[in-house]
């Protein structure tokens, strides 16, 4: 059983595989695949495949990733081998395809990602973070990988000759995430301190916080009691004057609602006369369109079409005056023989009333 891949940094090159759920996806894409020696994938440079793969996250010394148990071929290359039984043979590497993601995008908009490649930026290593494993294509036996702990795992599960050294860079790359983490949660506390204070207008601690808040709380409730209060005031005044306006409304209403009544009446009583004026003027010969019209016409067009039929009947009906001083008027057609006056005369006697609008409305 060999370590194929762990959930870790590259040691010799900045290519991270920490992702342990990513990783753990891809087990089942490693078995069956061919077991070379050296990466040197020639056909005659096999000597055996794998045979089955797990997830291992129990191995002491190892971090999570993924074991590989390997099936050799004695006949094919007995001095590899006995090279693996004795451990003197004792470290795989793989080839493999995958999808990645910049640490540090912004390097990689400016152009420089991949000159900066292994140094430290904002204290965390530039570094190529994969997403995702597209393909195992094959494992080699090799003197150490890039992977510092694809070891060959001995019968008692332990990692086949790995010094303290290893341990200790083992312990190393494990904590450096965590390392990084404490860092940048140590930089959020601080923006979140700085963020605080900015709010608050003083330096707030875990024993000062509650106090603190409460503080600031009483403070924005006085302070929104205030304001409601001055914008109900201002809706209160408001109120009162639209009240007062509303009052001052209700007393006009009444005032000018006789006049309006009056004004109807008014206008009636001049629809009603200028109807009467027009039929006098057209012999009743009149047109429903125009006596719609005039039924519903307003007190200025009405004015126009009285002034109008005044004057017909005026020039068709001539008024003389059969008395001096007298409220009889009579109106005739046409001027006759004093000797045929009583035969030929068409006289109308009005009541004082209608005779004196009359002398009104043709100044008679």
């Amino acid at each position: 059983t060999y370590r194929a891949i762990s959930a870790s940094t590259l040691a010799d090159r900045p290519i991270d595989f920490s992702n342990e759920k990513m990783l753990k996806r891809s087990v089942k894409k490693l078995k069956g695949q061919t077991v070379f020696k050296d990466h040197e994938t020639s056909v005659d440079n096999w000597v055996g495949r794998i045979e089955s793969t797990e997830w291992d996250e129990n191995t002491k010394g190892l971090p999570p990733g993924i074991n590989a148990l390997l099936k050799l071929d004695v006949i094919k290359d007995p001095m590899t081998v006995r090279g693996v039984l004795q451990g003197a043979i004792h470290s795989a590497s793989v080839t493999v395809s995958f999808e990645w993601k910049p640490s540090h995008p912004k390097l990689m908009d400016e152009g420089s990602f991949f000159d900066q490649l292994g140094d430290e930026v904002d204290e965390e290593m530039v570094r190529i973070v994969v997403t995702k494993i597209d393909k195992f294509w094959e494992i080699s036996l090799v003197w150490q990988g890039a992977d510092e702990f694809a070891k060959q795992i001995g019968a008692d599960g332990h990692p086949v000759h790995q010094s303290n050294q290893d341990e200790k860079l083992m312990s190393s790359q494990l904590s450096h995430g965590s390392i990084n983490q404490e860092r940048n949660q140590e930089d959020q506390m601080e923006k979140l301190n700085e963020l605080l204070k900015e709010t608050f207008g003083v330096a707030v601690s875990e024993k000062n916080f509650k106090e603190v808040l409460e503080k600031h709380l009483q403070a924005l409730t006085e302070n929104l009691t205030g304001k409601a209060d001055e914008e109900l005031a201002k809706l209160v005044d408001q109120l009162n004057s639209a009240e007062a306006k509303h009052s001052k409304l209700e007393a006009i209403i009444a005032t000018l609602e006789p006049k309006a009544e009056l004004g109807s009446k008014y206008l009636e009583d001049e629809r009603s006369e200028t109807i009467r004026l027009y039929k006098t003027a057209k012999d009743n010969k009149t047109s429903e369109a125009i006596l719609k019209t005039l039924e519903k016409a307003d007190l200025e067009t009405i004015q126009a079409f009285k002034k109008e039929f005044s004057m017909e009947v005026e020039n068709r009906f001539p008024a003389k005056c059969l008395g001096c001083g007298s409220t009889q008027i009579s109106r005739q057609s046409s001027q006759v023989k004093n000797d045929a006056v009583e035969e030929s005369k068409a006289t109308q006697v009005l009541s004082p009333d209608t005779a004196s609008r009359v002398k009104e409305l043709h100044s008679v």
